[in-house]
């Protein structure tokens, strides 16, 4: 029963398998394992799913388990063999596996023993058991028939077999063998030339080697291989004549050749082409980096252009590739770090090749003996000349006497070294550093500098001060670019030379040849390093309007000196050109972080919150930079836009009066800045703003403003405070001053023709006034017609009641319309246009237009609650309350109110009479509509002081919160602005009623009664009750009974009749008529 179990779970598997669901395999062979722990197909297939699971070790044990279980059978032998050959761990057993197979398959399958026998001899040969694989190789031989499979194990034994190289490959390349090409003619030749290079002791097998590679290269000329032995050989050997042809040779066959490349660059040295030698050696040793003769020849080459740095580590890695010419790389190492260290020390020697002694001639032992004698001490004058070699800085610092003994120094040594170069280069510094007429003398500095380029051509230093000298004192630009470019071919590393060739470059106006040189250096540069190429390439990104590439340059720039301000402050200035605002204010507070006396980042911080609308931490920005910098126009200017920010955002929330603080910082600002800099147009232009954006506050709010210093840049000192006429002029006469700056400014046109517009609502100018202000408006627009906010102000002025123009009104509204038809302000005007010409159909559609474009916009939203107003729409209502919510607009306010007051005394509205401050006398959906109603009239009469009912109305809406002291303030502003018109007596009459009964609800009974008594004639019904009331509470009862013996007269009902008559009950107690009293009283009953 088990077996059947055992059969059913070990075809499950097997299935599993061939659908590769490993997992479920080895369930079913683990099952199996359980009922038949030793079964042979079992352990085989775990193994399989071991293996492809990568559950290695448990393959391994698998298999091997199966394998000792029955020797006999390949199929767990197989499976090692695979496991083994896939996986490198398992190696080291591979062999032995190989052996149990081919035990198995040698009277078998002798395909199989083959293969086996086969991958059995190259794992010896991997394994260096060369003996045992040509063993395996001499079976095959043996058991075969196949010539051509004879001769290929027989190749194979040669190559194994060091011993029996020689006659091997003599046979196989010297006698002819039918089976034999060309490529394997190649390959033994090849195969016999390392074998004896392998084994080239003594001068004899060298010439072997030698011969073989040209007996090579008759028989196989396309083969690149003996060329680049007899090349290596060469190189080593450097008295072989026919060197340059095999070099040459072999770079025609093989361009990409190690050996070939070091011996053309060999050859350039030699023949002093060491820019060409440079290049050709860096490449040949890419390819070839074990070649020490082309690490020797660059470490020589590098000597030769000055580069003591990267000459040192061409001689230590040339020291590490070999073993040979080791004394001479040693002497290289020494030689190059002493450079280096001389260098880094400034002090020059003259250097010691390890073929050429030259014995230094001058010293500078001798050099500061010489000097003993002399005034200064030898350590002063040596330090001195260090100071010559390496720091122009300390050299200009030195003293006079200092500057002759160097002259003497330098004409000595060049008379005992003339050929000395670098004598000649420190001699024309000298000249230099001393300035005057020595740097303009060409026979002085310039000489020199030639001299020493002639002498070595290669010394970049020389190319650099040479491209100072044509920069700075030939005036010839184009010479000292050619010369700043030699100077960086020379030493690509020489930020000095870089920064001064793209900056001059820049100046030519060759910005194609600036970009590929950024481009160039900064893709060669690793990452911290290349800072002047990567700050420089992100001002031609910058110049260039290509921000995100510009910030890509900065931060690498940053990456290289993460300290440096400038470098911040440019990334700043990139991400402000993006619009990144935020990351550029993190960027300029980087900046300030470690640098707080810097002016320019701290601006730019302030103007980023600026653009922010963070105004109010720009403004504090602004008043720091100007603690230390009083007169820093920038700031001034700054602040003083600010402050008109900030302004305008308190007119939008109605907080007028701080609008009028802001806007006096800001001129204040702003005059100092015009004092400093009067012929800046955008300084004028900003205090003509200032001066204007306070149009819409009452005049009565605009005070004390200090404007002394305005109106003595504008030539007027008359004023020294203004009020809002005198404000308006101030802008006025700025925004003519900005034009004299800037006369064809169209916006600057149009500003001016609104401030016009602005001072002739408050000061009534005349016709001829009105006249000057269109002609101002008519310019602009003439200027810039497709301007359409000049069109728009110009509709605004011609629609007013000043100029009353209605069809050019309507024309400049339509024409700024035509000229950007996304115009909600155009559309919303034309429609009040409409709208008061009594065109209401006109009027609806413009106003639709304007919503449609922009729904939040109040304006047009109030232009369609007015037309619903007109036409007795119930909408209106409604609407009104929408524009109230959108924002806060005068039109609004007082419509909304109006309505919630009709509306309160339209029907039973009231549910008590006497108000609560809950409001819980009004229906709960008028609570919150008279509490907003309240707001928005607040808002109307803090902005607008001239209209009655708004105050009327306002009082009523305090009276019904039961605010009574704001409403008595609100009535007694109606009765202040009706007094004396006679036109309005209704409406004072009214008022001075609601203002009786506020004073009675705050106890000013006296008052109340006055007020009452103003009302002329006093004739109604509650009125006169009102009256009586204040008598009464006033403690006046005769006169409180006699004035409701006038209400009982006017009383029209049975009800007021019964209340009338109850209160003078009521008083004839109290004036002890007890008769009357009781008589009155059954009356009411």
């Amino acid at each position: 029963m088990a077996s059947k179990e055992v059969k059913t779970l070990l075809k499950k598997a097997r299935d599993s398998i061939r659908n590769k669901e490993y997992k479920d395999a080895l369930k079913h062979c683990k099952a199996a394992l359980k009922l038949e722990k030793n079964n042979y197909n079992a352990l085989v297939f775990v193994g399989v799913c071991a293996t492809e699971l990568g559950q290695l070790e448990q393959a391994q044990a698998a298999y091997k388990k199966a394998s000792d279980e029955d020797p006999s059978q390949v199929l767990a032998w197989q499976g090692l063999a695979s496991l083994y050959e896939k996986n490198q761990e398992f190696r080291q057993d591979l062999a032995g596996v190989y052996v149990q197979l081919l035990q198995l398959y040698e009277r078998g399958d002798k395909l199989k023993w083959k293969e086996i026998s086969l991958k059995l001899c190259d794992l010896y040969n991997q394994q260096g058991h060369f003996l045992k694989g040509a063993d395996i190789l001499e079976e095959l031989i043996k058991s075969s028939e196949d010539e051509a499979e004879q001769y290929t194990w027989w190749s194979q034994i040669a190559e194994m077999l060091t011993e029996e190289l020689d006659r091997a490959y003599q046979h196989l390349t010297q006698e002819e063998w039918p089976y034999r090409t060309q490529e394997d003619l190649a390959k033994h030749y090849i195969s016999y030339i390392q074998f004896l290079l392998k084994i080239q002791v003594i001068k004899e097998t060298r010439q072997r080697v030698l011969y073989q590679c040209q007996a090579m290269a008759k028989a196989c000329p396309g083969s690149a291989f003996p060329l680049e032995t007899l090349g290596k050989l060469w190189l080593e050997d450097d008295d072989a004549g026919d060197a340059p042809s095999v070099f040459e040779r072999l770079c025609e066959l093989e361009p990409s050749s190690g050996v070939g490349l070091i011996g053309m660059g060999c050859q350039q040295m030699k023949n002093k082409d060491l820019s060409g030698a440079l290049q050709n050696l860096e490449k040949g040793l890419q390819s070839s980096p074990q070649c020490t003769a082309g690490w020797l020849y660059l470490a020589q080459t590098r000597l030769g252009c000055h580069d003591y740095s990267h000459a040192e580590k061409s001689s230590k890695k040339g020291s590490m590739s070999g073993l040979s010419n080791v004394i001479e790389f040693h002497l290289l190492v020494i030689h190059a770090g002493w450079l280096v260290e001389c260098i880094c020390t400034r002090r020059y020697v003259v250097g010691v090749t390890q073929k050429q002694k030259r014995e230094d001639k001058f010293r500078f032992q001798t050099q500061s003996q010489s000097l003993s004698a002399s005034s200064l001490s030898s350590q002063e004058v040596f330090f001195s000349l260090l100071l010559c070699h390496e720091s122009s800085d300390a050299l200009s610092k030195c003293s006079p006497l200092i500057f002759l003994c160097l002259h003497r120094l330098f004409l000595e040594a060049i008379e005992l070294c003339e050929d000395c170069a670098l004598y000649h280069f420190l001699l024309g510094k000298l000249y230099w550093e001393m300035n005057g007429n020595l740097r303009a003398d060409k026979s002085k500095c310039l000489a020199q500098f030639l001299m020493a380029a002639r002498l070595d051509p290669h010394y970049s230093a020389t190319f650099l001060h040479l491209g100072h000298y044509y920069r700075l004192a030939g005036n010839d630009l184009r010479r000292a670019c050619r010369c700043y470019q030699k100077s960086f071919d020379l030493n690509p590393k020489d930020d000095n030379a870089g920064s001064h060739l793209c900056d001059l470059l820049s100046q030519l106006g060759e910005e194609d040849a600036v970009m590929g040189l950024l481009s160039r250096v900064t893709k060669a540069a690793p990452p911290g390093e290349g800072k002047w190429s990567w700050l420089r390439l992100g001002l031609y990104y910058l110049r260039h309007n290509d921000s995100n590439n510009s910030v890509t340059c900065f931060q690498n720039t940053l990456r290289a000196d993460l300290k440096d301000r400038h470098c911040w402050e440019c990334l700043g200035e990139a991400y402000l050109s993006r619009g990144s605002y935020t990351a550029a204010l993190k960027a300029f507070t980087r900046a300030t972080e470690s640098f707080v006396d810097i002016c320019y980042a701290f601006f730019r911080t302030a103007a980023i919150k600026q653009l922010l609308c963070i105004f109010s931490e720009a403004v504090q920005e602004y008043r720091e930079i100007l603690g230390p910098k009083p007169d820093y126009v920038p700031a001034l200017k700054g602040l003083g836009e600010a402050c008109l920010c900030l302004a305008r955002s308190a007119l939008a929330e109605d907080f007028n009066s701080r609008a009028v603080d802001h806007v006096g910082e800001g001129l204040h600002a702003l005059a100092k800045a015009v004092e400093v800099s009067p012929g800046m147009s955008c300084l004028w232009k900003l205090i003509g703003d200032c001066c204007t954006v306070l149009h819409p506050v009452a005049s009565s709010s605009v005070r004390y403003i200090a404007v002394t210093v305005l109106q003595k840049c504008l030539g007027n000192d008359s004023v020294a405070v203004a009020g809002k006429k005198e404000l308006l002029s101030i802008g006025t006469s700025a925004y003519g001053r900005a034009l004299k700056c800037l006369p064809d400014c169209a916006s600057l046109w149009n500003d001016l023709g609104f401030s016009y517009f602005l001072q002739a609502k408050v000061s009534h100018l005349s016709f001829l006034d009105m006249f000057l202000d269109m002609k101002v408006l008519k310019k602009g627009v003439s200027l810039e017609p497709t301007n359409h906010k000049l069109w728009n102000t110009l509709g605004v002025v011609c629609g007013s009641s000043l100029v009353d123009n209605p069809d050019l009104s309507q024309h400049a509204f339509i024409m700024s319309i035509k000229t950007e038809p996304n115009n909600v302000s155009a559309w919303t005007n034309l429609g009040v246009l409409y709208l008061k010409h009594g065109k209401v159909e006109p009027a609806h559609d413009a106003f639709k237009y304007a919503q449609a474009l922009d729904p939040s916009y109040t304006a047009a939203w109030v232009g369609q609650a007015t037309i619903a107003e007109i036409i007795g729409s119930d909408e209106a209502a409604d609407l009104f309350r929408h524009t109230t919510e959108l924002s806060s607009h005068t039109e609004s306010s007082v419509g909304y109110c109006h309505w919630i007051c009709t509306d309160l005394l339209s029907g039973d509205r009231i549910k008590a009479n006497k108000p609560t401050p809950s409001l819980s006398h009004l229906p709960t959906g008028y609570r919150r509509a008279v509490l907003n109603a309240s707001v928005a009239m607040t808002k109307y009469t803090d902005r607008i002081r001239g209209i009655a009912g708004a105050y009327n109305m306002h009082g009523l809406l305090l009276e019904h919160q039961c605010l009574y002291r704001q409403a008595q303030r609100a009535f007694h502003s109606a009765v202040k602005l009706l007094e004396g018109d006679s036109a309005e007596q209704d409406l004072l009459n009214t008022v001075h009623i609601n203002h009786a009964r506020a004073l009675s609800a705050l106890g000013r009974h006296d008052e109340a009664v006055a007020e009452y008594l103003q009302v002329k004639p006093l004739t109604d019904f509650y009125d006169v009750c009102g009256l009586a009331l204040a008598y009464y509470l006033s403690g006046n009862i005769a006169e409180s009974y006699r004035t409701y013996e006038e209400a009982l007269q006017l009383a029209s009902t049975d009800y007021e009749k019964a209340c009338v008559l109850t209160a003078l009950g009521m008083l004839g107690y109290k004036l002890k008529e007890l008769a009357t009293a009781k008589s009155l009283l059954f009356k009411r009953s």
